[in-house]
């Protein structure tokens, strides 16, 4: 597929390729965009993980247009390997064994301040380690209480939350919140590409059923503001109730149901492709 655009100075090509991954039959998505003023050309390949990155240029380029690059590449970002709490003033690690408690009765939605985090190497209630971080206590139990939303593409990523929540962008002021993430398996669906772009130059993510199939994603516990502010910045997406999912907190092979199953009710919300 290939769409010409000629808006006043520039030049710009977008070029969609499908390449088979490595030992598979399977296929993947693969991304030009040429976009330069005075119809100098870049190109920018985004790969799946099968696939080696690269990055071609026939003329020099600002340290803008190669951090743009990058960032458009590194897609879905660095996202922590279990589950955090994630401020704008510092993150804090928890495990799901502690967290597990809190999902009885649904406790996880109403407050986490008990929950025992680390900080400093030592674990603590989130409470006591928010307070020794001047980290105001009482968004660990916001009015009206968390509202669960499932989390498989950069939404995981500290560096998305700092870049929607903490002020990075101009149309999205700083919001003094916490953004819980808890590491869980699902099951009989698959992280897949979107049939869209990014505003940053990515191909983003979206959820597919596929029986049999078990992804680890994240389940992120927003606050009203924190919420609203999810909608503003997901266009391309519509927040959706999911059906009741079969999903279990990650911990590593033994992982079962019991107390471990995440609740079907409320059910999980989710941001998928429109189209």
């Amino acid at each position: 597929v290939r769409e010409r655009m000629k808006p006043a100075g520039y030049r710009t090509t977008w070029s969609m390729w499908f390449l088979p991954k490595a030992n598979t039959t399977s296929w993947s998505w693969s991304l030009c965009v040429i976009r330069r003023p005075r119809g100098i050309v870049c190109r920018s390949f985004l790969c799946s993980r099968a696939h080696e990155a690269e990055f071609r240029m026939t003329s020099s380029y600002t340290k803008q247009e190669e951090f743009a690059v990058k960032r458009a590449k590194s897609y879905p970002f660095e996202r922590p390997n279990g589950s955090f709490l994630w401020t704008r003033q510092a993150i804090f690690h928890f495990k799901n064994e502690d967290f597990s408690p809190f999902l009885r009765d649904c406790n996880y939605l109403r407050s986490l301040e008990s929950l025992p985090v680390l900080y400093q190497g030592e674990k603590c209630t989130a409470a006591s380690a928010f307070s020794k971080a001047s980290i105001d206590v009482s968004l660990l139990t916001p009015e009206g209480g968390f509202t669960a939303v499932l989390a498989f593409g950069s939404n995981a990523a500290p560096s998305q939350l700092t870049r929607k929540y903490a002020g990075e962008i101009v149309e999205w002021p700083c919001l003094d919140v916490v953004v819980p993430c808890v590491h869980i398996c699902l099951r009989d669906y698959d992280v897949v590409f979107g049939p869209l772009l990014s505003s940053y130059g990515s191909v983003p993510a979206t959820l597919q059923r596929s029986e049999g199939t078990v992804c680890e994603v994240w389940v992120s516990l927003l606050c009203g503001a924190a919420l609203q502010r999810m909608h503003a910045t997901e266009g391309g997406y519509a927040c959706t109730p999911l059906p009741p999912l079969a999903a279990t907190l990650c911990a590593g092979p033994a992982a079962a149901a019991g107390d471990w199953a995440w609740p079907r009710d409320p059910p999980l919300l989710a941001y998928l492709c429109r189209s």
